[in-house]
């Protein structure tokens, strides 16, 4: 994107530093038309100092073409661009020298009407056009054409600037970006990205399996119309990638639908010349991961609720007799806060003649035998 961006920019600046040049050798041109009518447009540009310095130093190349659609100037670069000398090319039919088949029609309804009228669909404009060049090579070239007057008679001035490196370019970039785009399109991932404010700029396709909108009902509107609840906090996430390039977290939002949705957010920062412009990541469904999660800790809630206000003891400890948790009402029987035992060792808290039926107890947890021992216990 970047790059045919930057193709454009360049090619409104050649444009205009075209135009200038036509301007200036159209003007040469009418300066000597009316002092030497009788000789050949060919001589006239030669006689000119001024006009020779311009045309022979341009990095384009610089055709004129009579009334009669044949050649009459051709500088140096016209002959290095496309390969025909001087000599071969003055007095040869423009188009049957230089232009593909494809294009002949089209030339011949436009040229019956420029000769009279100085008036055509190309003139003042710049196009792109493919060339052949002398060795049957096709190639990609700027194309930019004004009217001048001469002897009453129309003729046509161009500048041509060779493209095919530039459309190469362009194609490759172009057969990239689609390569890119199959692949983003095609994971199960969603890639986005967002400007600094959080207006989407694009997000692919796979959204629309999560949360029902299609890209371009998203593409253009900022993220935290779709954050319901959460869009002050995610307003502030957003501003954070100032300080730290990468965010991640798990966020609800409404489908289309109405539906809630848990997506996973991986955002990178995005900067131009040190400031944050925007962001870029992946976003994943997690909805059905998010749920389980949701309800195993309502499950853990109630039956920690359930242990806590039980009067028997409830507690875990590990094989070494650490004490990983005990239920509040540890307190009742010991004296004990659970947070005061609660990574102790359990057998600091026995009678040591306890000790070896304790450990062998716990010795044969793991084959089951879960059989009731009383133990002698501090208090």
């Amino acid at each position: 994107m970047n790059y045919l961006t930057k193709t454009k920019e360049e090619l409104i600046r050649v444009v205009e530093k075209q135009k200038q040049e036509i301007e200036s050798l159209k003007a040469l041109l009418d300066k000597q038309t009316p002092q030497i009518p009788n000789k050949k447009k060919s001589e006239i540009t030669e006689s000119d100092d001024q006009l020779k310095i311009i045309t022979e130093s341009s990095l384009d190349a610089i055709i004129l073409m009579d009334n009669s659609g044949n050649i009459t100037f051709w500088n140096p670069a016209a002959e290095k661009l496309l390969g025909y000398s001087k000599h071969e090319a003055i007095g040869s039919n423009l188009h049957k020298l230089l232009a593909p088949v494809k294009y002949h029609n089209d030339h011949e309804k436009a040229f019956s009407i420029f000769k009279h009228t100085g008036e055509g669909p190309v003139i003042n404009k710049v196009l792109e056009l493919e060339a052949l060049s002398k060795d049957g090579k096709q190639i990609f070239i700027e194309l930019s054409i004004s009217k001048i007057k001469i002897d009453n008679k129309w003729n046509a001035l161009g500048f041509i600037r060779d493209a095919t490196q530039r459309k190469q370019t362009e194609v490759s970039l172009r057969r990239s970006e689609r390569k890119f785009q199959n692949l983003i399109e095609n994971i199960n991932d969603v890639v986005y990205e967002v400007d600094k404010d959080g207006k989407i700029k694009f997000i692919s396709s796979p959204i629309e399996r999560i949360i029902g909108y299609k890209p371009e009902e998203i593409i253009g509107k900022n993220f935290l119309d779709f954050v319901g609840e959460n869009a002050e906090y995610l307003a502030g996430r957003l501003f954070m990638l100032n300080e730290n390039p990468e965010i991640n977290n798990d966020y609800k939002i409404k489908s289309k639908s109405g539906e809630d949705r848990w997506i996973r957010l991986s955002t990178k920062a995005i900067f131009k010349d040190g400031k944050l412009v925007g962001g870029t990541g992946t976003l994943v469904d997690v909805t059905p991961t998010k749920l389980i999660e949701l309800e195993l800790q309502k499950s853990e809630e109630s039956f920690r609720h359930m242990v806590e206000n039980i009067n028997d003891v409830v507690y875990e400890i590990g094989i070494d007799g650490t004490v990983k948790y005990v239920s509040p009402s540890i307190e009742r029987f010991l004296g004990y806060k659970p947070e005061e035992l609660i990574g102790q060792n359990f057998f600091n808290y026995m009678y040591e003649e306890d000790f070896p039926v304790i450990v062998q107890r716990l010795k044969t947890l793991n084959q089951r035998n879960y059989s009731y021992q009383r133990a002698s216990l501090f208090c």
